[in-house]
């Protein structure tokens, strides 16, 4: 079982947004954000953090405080197809923070979890207090933390 969650309703949402929005041909959602778009934390010139609007409730058993993601300016699908640059800017950004307690995570371009194809790294932040158990039901999406 995987360690990352959303609540049961957050997930709804998530993949109701999918069907509608995120597999419609041609249409990236990472690049419809527009530039001064309330969606984007901070701008650097090559990535721009942005708010992630389907947060996980989970993350490595604690419960996720803060759920942001670095996201490439560009269209790309991998971070293999960074050029010298990005590479140099995104540890730069990457470890910057790590420093201030973030987890970060990236599904690789094969993962068959991979709901946008845009590269996209999730900065989690967690309030650090491991959950006692939880019960998981894919079906009809049922999260109980206890």
């Amino acid at each position: 079982m995987s360690t990352l969650h959303r609540d049961s309703e957050g997930e709804k949402i998530y993949r109701d947004y999918l069907k509608n929005h995120v597999h419609a041909e041609g249409i990236c959602v990472f690049c419809e954000i527009k530039k001064g778009s309330s969606e984007i934390v901070k701008t650097y010139p090559l990535f721009n953090i942005v708010t992630n609007a389907f947060p996980y409730t989970l993350w490595d058993s604690c419960s996720v405080t803060e759920h942001m993601m670095i996201v490439p300016a560009r269209h790309i699908e991998s971070m293999s197809s960074f050029t010298p640059d990005e590479v140099a800017e995104y540890h730069l950004i990457a470890s910057d923070y790590e420093k201030k307690g973030y987890d970060l995570y990236a599904r690789g371009l094969s993962s068959n979890m991979k709901s946008i194809l845009h590269q996209h790294t999730h900065l989690l932040k967690t309030d650090g207090n491991k959950i006692h158990g939880l019960m998981y039901i894919e079906e009809p999406l049922v999260h109980k933390i206890f």
